[in-house]
Order: C-alpha cells, then structure tokens, then sequence
C-alpha cells in the first residue's frame, strides 16, 4: 500500500476536477427538459416528493429508497419545474463526487499524478451522462467506488476493521439502487481470494499433491454449485439465466464491449496485465469484474427471457457495469507506473476483446439506447460507416491499445500524457454525445406538453383525475404528462396494449359508453379521439379535461389512429348516447403526406349496429397514391361502430430510403359526426 502522504497540491486538483464537473454536468442537468427514462424517473420523484412531505400519496414500496432521499429536499420548493431542476442538481453534484473516492483507491496503489489520471477519468466515463436525469446511478455510483475503495484499503492494510466497514457499506447499497445487492458479495469474494494468495494459504499448500489439488478443485466446484443452486432457489432471474448459459456469455459481452469502448479499451487490457499475487488490487479487480459482470449477464439474460414484459431493443448491460470503471482506471493507474506486466494476461485479454468485438459490433447500430450510453455514442459517431467497418475499427483499436500496454516499459512521460488525454478525452466525448441525446429527446417531449406544464393539477386545484386515451397513444408523452401532474393518478386505455404496468387497459362496459375502469371519478383527461359524457373545463394541445363527479361514459372515441392522423390497416369510431338519433359519419382518406402505393389502396367502410351486433351497411372505394377523397356513410342511431379497413398497406422505409417510418401505414383518416336536422 502506498504512503498515504498526498502532496500539497493533490487537494486543489482534486476540487479543481470536482468544481469544472460539476459546471458541466450541472449545466446539462438544468438544460434536461423532461424525464424520458419511465418508468424510472416517475418512481423516484413521486418517492422523494412523499418523503418531502409535498406529494399527495404514500411512499410505498419504492427500491433504492435512499436515492429519493438524498433528492427530497428538492421537493421543498412548490413548484414542479424549479422542483425537477433542483432534483436534477442534486444528482449531478452528488455523482461527481466520485472524484474523490476514486482517487483514494488507486493512490493505494499507484503515485499521485496517475490517480488523479484515474480520478479525472472516473467523472468523465459516458455513463456520467446519467447525472442529468432522476435516476440512482448518481448516488450509486460514488457509493459504489467509495465501498471498493474502503475493501480495498482494509486488505492493503490487513485491517478487519475496515473490512467489516466494507461489508456493512455493502449491505447498504441495495437501499440506494437494488442492482448494488452484488456488493457484499463482491466484498466476501474479495476476501476469500485475498486469504487464497495470501502467505497462510500458500504455506499449507506447499506440500499437496495432485490428490490434494483435485480435492481442493472438486470442493470449489461444489460450494459453486451451491450458491448457484441456493441462488436459483431465491432469485427468479437467476434460475432462468442458469437455465440458459449461451444467454449468460452473450449479454456478458453485450454489457463489457460497449464498457470497454466508452473507456477506450486501454483500462480493460491493463487490468489483467498489472495483476500480481502479493498485490490487494488483485482480489479488488478479480471480485468486482467477476461479481458485477455476472450479475448483468443473469439479469440480462432474465429480461431476455420474457420480451413480452421487457421488449428486446434495450438489453444492454453497460448501466449496470459503469460502476467497474474506477476499478479500471485504477489499474490504468498502476500500470502507468509498472516495471513489468503480465504477457500472457494481456494476450488473453485482447483476443477476449477482440473476439468479443467480432461477435457483437451490429449493437452500435442502435440509435438510441438509454442502458448503453456508448451504444449511442459510437451511433453518432460512426454513423456513415457499415457494420464492417465499425467491426474493424474497434477490433485495431483492441491491438492498438494491446501494443500501448506491451510497450510500458520503453514509454516516456509524453508517451503516458498522451494515453491519459486519450482516455479522458474519447470517454467524455461519449458522454457529451450521449448528454445531448438525452437532451434532444427531453426537448422533443416537452413540446409535446401544454403549458404551464401542471395545467391539469392547476385545473383540478390538486384534485385526482384519471387518463383515458386511445389505442395508438405514444407512452412517453402519457407518462410525461402524469410526471407534470400529481392529480393525475391513473392511466387507461380503451383498446391499447398496457404499458410499463402503468396505462392500463379499460374496456366498454355498456352500450351507453361506461367504462370498466375507472368506474367513477372526479375529473377525467382525454386523448381528443375520446369523447368523455362531462363538463368542460380545460383544453390544451391534444387532451381535454372534464369534470364528471361520477361514474365514467364516453359518447364516442376513435381507435387505431396514431398521433399525426395515419391508421395502420384498421381504425375505428364508435359512438354511444341517445338511441333516438339518427346521422352520418364522414370519413376522410388520404396519403398526401406520403405517397402510398401505385395503382392504389382499396378502402372498406363498414357500420355496425351494436345494439343488434349487425352489420347494416359496407361500402368500398379506391385511396389514390399522394391524393385525398372522403365517403359519407349513413349510420343507425347510437351506438354504432364504423370501421376503415385499408389494404393493402405500405411502408415510407421501404418506398424512400431517406425515411425512417417503418409502420405498415394506409391512410390519414378522419370521421366526422354529423347528426341529421
């Protein structure tokens, strides 16, 4: 263990770091919009606002408590956007402090100048890009480092002490975010791999022979199959993943090659090479890659295995492996200062890599992927090159970075300032990239939004209100709109698929519009498609608010139809109330906005009686390419459906390449109710 003399400028370099950091981040933070990451962010604010006694709900069982905690006080303030700013400060003041932790782990292990190194690059990975939203990575991530740190300096110093500290930290760290209950067991791991290199073990196996190895391998093989079995036992997640190894090596790499990237390789190629027996950074490194990587190659592995729940797109692990990166750039540190390094560690780990890029480079072909910040990153970056191509660069950057390491020993200060710039320089970048990202979708939600942003809870002064929208709705928007709005405590959706267990789906009740859920409210906000039987009080952009004081009715409502007017194959209007009335519906078609094909799309109109379950009329007529045309339709008194069918469809994607639209569209559609005098 190195002296823990600092040096009198260590300090100022250290608050220097910390203070141009925090204006960075900080300023991104404040330039956030609106949350995107739901149902994340919801949870975590709507906890922090119970614990600041602002909110008008209970706590409830939210994980990672103490995250909520720690950005309550912005909930002291009574409005919701300076509220959500604070918050987000917060968060990015508390995630920079990682500084200081991470410098104290490598300095137990390397000079001054190369942990700063180590320091600096801690605050500049990509994940850091999570600063700027309300989610637990900005105080897991200090914690975390400052838990390994505190491991660390307990085997360095042959303190049990500290390493009780460690334990105890350890168990802490599922109450900050629920993904750090792989702390304590990395603590464990780390001891007992530190007691198996240590000089005790070492004597008592100087005398086996290759009875006793065998012995010795079989009984770590069985107490591995018990914690895996015992494991299996309690966790859901982990028996799934064990059932399924392939999926446990595949999302392993899928989480370390974007980690490796966003760090610019270098860090995951010194760490196995500068690993020594007699060092207590070997236990540290060996603990924490093996304990956090397994850990998201199960859980990962576990979402895989139920797309129904979690969809496919973002089963990215790298969120969970950013807290590996102080550990990484430790041992950056260390091998800064190396006299030798461990060749046939380094061979390994750079065909590992390479290998690994080989396999898995297709997934920086993914736009926007909020669990891989590097995903999005190399996205941007390279997005005029082909898959080839990306697959070659970062397989020659792995050697480039490989023959850096080998060539330690001939490397000259310029040499070592380069690799640092280097580092630090291309993993804020793919933070900046990933920060703007994130940036740009906060922007384009909010504009979605009425303003002020809380018109609803101002509406309801406080009062609860329940959403009903259509099948085609965009969650986020949805989501963004119960963020701004306390009042706003349930979500439904007639026809449409429940999403992220919080817009739930409703159906009709009765032919007079009821609805199974919400029986009654007080005040119901609708998509415009919806037409909810109430009075009136507030319209903004897309949703009107109406007070109901009872149970909950519709008179009519369209399905089917996405936000800027497009149906797919099928849409409908249906309409309820008096049954003494009769009238027509229009209905427009038209593919102006993007040409359909040629010669043209057939459209079916067909009207219901629901009330008979017969249908009492069908019309059919061309949907011209780049035209319009409307049909008006006689239809029986309420309720009725009429119904758009369109075939065939087309999609913009495959017709021009220059869109991005890949919905199998038919036509523009409107209906428009038209009683008869």
């Amino acid at each position: 263990m190195r002296s823990p003399d600092h040096g009198r400028w260590v300090i100022p370099a250290l608050t220097f770091t910390y203070a141009a950091a925090a204006a960075l981040y900080g300023w991104q933070a404040w330039s956030q919009g609106t949350p995107w990451i739901f149902p994340d962010e919801t949870f975590h604010a709507r906890a922090a606002e119970s614990i600041a006694g602002a909110g008008s709900g209970s706590i409830g069982p939210v994980s990672g408590l103490l995250y909520s905690v720690v950005i309550s006080p912005a909930w002291l303030f009574h409005d919701p956007v300076t509220s959500y700013n604070v918050a987000k400060l917060i968060g990015a003041l508390v995630m920079c402090s990682v500084v200081v932790p991470a410098y104290l782990l490598a300095r137990l292990f390397a000079g001054r100048l190369p942990s700063l190194v180590a320091a600096v690059a801690s605050v500049a990975i990509p994940g850091m890009f999570y600063s700027s939203l309300l989610m637990q990575e900005s105080v897991a991530y200090p914690y975390t480092t400052l838990v390994l740190y505190v491991l660390a300096s307990g085997l360095a110093a042959g303190s049990r002490r500290r390493l009780a500290v460690a334990f105890v930290l350890g168990l802490i760290g599922p109450l900050i975010r629920p993904e750090l209950v792989v702390l304590p067991i990395v603590v464990v791991v780390a001891v007992l791999v530190w007691i198996w290199l240590g000089d005790w073990a070492r004597e008592r196996r100087a005398g086996w022979t290759s009875a006793h190895w065998a012995a010795a391998a079989g009984v770590f093989l069985l107490l591995v199959a018990t914690a895996a079995a015992l494991g299996a036992a309690v966790s859901v997640g982990w028996r799934v993943a064990i059932q399924n190894p392939d999926d446990l090596v595949r999302y392993a790499a899928l989480a370390l090659g974007p980690l490796a990237a966003g760090v610019a390789i270098l860090p995951v190629l010194a760490g196995p090479a500068v690993l020594t027996r007699r060092s207590a950074f070997t236990p540290v490194f060996l603990a924490a890659m093996a304990g956090f990587v397994v850990y998201v190659a199960s859980k990962e592995a576990f979402l895989a295995s139920r797309p129904d729940i979690y969809g496919t797109n973002d089963l990215l692990g790298e969120r969970n492996l950013i807290y590996l990166s102080p550990v990484l750039f430790a041992a950056m540190a260390i091998w800064m200062e190396a006299r030798r390094i461990n060749l046939w560690a380094l061979a390994g780990s750079t065909a590992v890599f390479a290998a690994m890029f080989a396999w898995i480079p297709y997934v920086f072909a993914e736009a926007s992927a909020p669990h891989s910040p590097t995903v999005v990153s190399i996205s941007h970056i390279a997005s005029g090159l082909s898959h080839p191509a990306v697959r070659a660069a970062l397989i020659v950057a792995t050697v480039a970075a490989a023959a850096v390491v080998f060539l330690r020993k001939v490397a000259g200060v310029a040499m070592l300032a380069g690799v640092a710039a280097l580092v630090v320089g291309w993993s804020l970048t793919g933070e900046i990239n990933a920060s703007n990202r994130s940036l740009d979708i906060g922007r384009a939600l909010v504009d979605t939004q009425p303003r002020p942003l809380d018109w609803i809870d101002r509406a309801t002064n406080g009062s609860p209100a329940v959403y009903v929208g259509q099948a085609k709705l965009r969650p986020p928007e949805i989501l963004s709109l119960a963020f701004w709005n306390d009042s706003l405590t349930r979500l439904v959706t007639l026809g449409g698929e429940p999403t992220y267990g919080l817009i739930l789906e409703t159906h009709i009740a009765s032919i007079s519009g009821r609805l199974t859920d919400p029986e009654r409210a007080e005040y119901v906000v609708s998509d415009r498609e919806v037409e909810v039987a109430g009075a009136r009080v507030a319209s903004a952009k897309r949703w009107n608010l109406e007070r109901v004081d009872g149970p909950v009715r519709v008179n009519a409502y369209e399905a089917g139809i996405w936000e800027d007017g497009w149906q797919e194959e099928d849409s409908y209007y249906t309409r309820f109330a008096a049954r003494d009335v009769r009238g027509r519906v229009r209905v427009g078609l038209s593919q102006e906005a993007s040409c359909g094909l040629e010669p043209h799309s057939r459209a079916e109109i067909s009207v219901t009686d629901l009330a008979t379950g017969q249908v009492v009329s069908t019309q059919e007529g061309p949907v011209y390419a780049c035209a319009s045309t409307s049909e008006t339709v006689r239809v029986p008194p309420p309720p009725f459906r009429v119904r758009v069918h369109i075939a065939p469809t087309f999609v913009p994607a495959e017709l021009d390449p220059h869109s991005m639209d890949t919905r199998h569209l038919g036509a523009v559609v409107s209906y428009q109710y038209l009683k008869r005098p």
